[in-house]
C-alpha cells in the first residue's frame, strides 16, 4: 500500500485538476474536471475499507478529515441525477446531514435545465432528504439497508424524492 500510494500521489500531481478531460459516470455524461476523478479515487478507496471494517465487525471510520471530503465528492452524483427532471428555475431541493462533526446542508437549485449546488435565488423547495453521514454514505454507495441502518426523512416532490433515493455516486444499479 505505501508503494502504491507514493505512485498514486505522483500520477495525480502530474495531472492540471481544473482540465476538463475526465469522465465520470456517475457525475456527468460529459467530460468533467480532472479534480472529481481524482474525488472519486480517494471515495473509491474510503469506501473499500469501509467494506473491509464492516466485514470485521467494526463500525465506519467516519473522522471528519476523510469523511467531509468524501461526502463532498459523493454529492456530485445529485445534480445529474436530477438532470432528468426539468423544474422552474429557482426551485430547489435541500439535502442535510445530520451529524455532529459531518454535518452538511446542499442545497440543489434548478436553473430551468439543470441542477447546481446553491444556485442563485432559490425560491420554492420541492423536496428535502434528511439522514445520518453513515446513511448517507451507505445509501450514495449502494451499502444502505433500512432494517439495518433506520429509515430516511423524506419530504416533497415524490418524483425528485424518488430520484434521490435512487442516486448513486458509483456504477451499479441501486438496491
Amino acid at each position: 500500500l505505501e508503494w502504491s500510494a507514493k505512485g498514486f500521489a505522483e500520477a495525480m500531481d502530474a495531472q492540471d485538476p481544473s482540465a476538463i478531460s475526465a469522465h465520470v459516470s456517475w457525475a456527468s455524461a460529459e467530460r468533467v474536471p480532472v479534480w472529481v476523478d481524482h474525488a472519486r479515487e480517494l471515495t473509491e478507496k474510503w469506501i473499500h475499507r469501509q467494506q473491509i471494517l464492516q466485514a470485521l465487525d467494526q463500525p465506519s471510520d467516519l473522522r471528519a478529515d476523510l469523511g467531509r471530503p468524501v461526502l463532498d465528492a459523493l454529492r456530485w452524483a445529485y445534480p445529474y441525477r436530477l438532470s432528468e427532471h426539468k423544474r422552474e428555475a429557482g426551485a430547489f431541493v435541500q439535502i442535510e446531514i445530520v451529524d455532529e462533526h459531518l454535518g452538511q446542508q446542499w442545497r440543489l437549485v434548478s436553473n430551468g435545465v439543470s441542477w447546481e449546488f446553491d444556485g442563485s435565488n432559490p425560491t420554492i423547495k420541492l423536496a428535502s432528504m434528511s439522514f445520518s453521514s453513515e446513511q448517507a454514505w451507505r445509501l450514495l454507495t449502494n451499502n444502505y439497508d433500512s432494517v439495518a441502518h433506520g429509515s430516511l426523512e423524506t419530504t416533497g416532490d415524490p418524483e425528485l424524492i424518488t430520484t434521490l433515493l435512487l442516486t448513486r455516486a458509483i456504477i451499479g444499479t441501486p438496491k
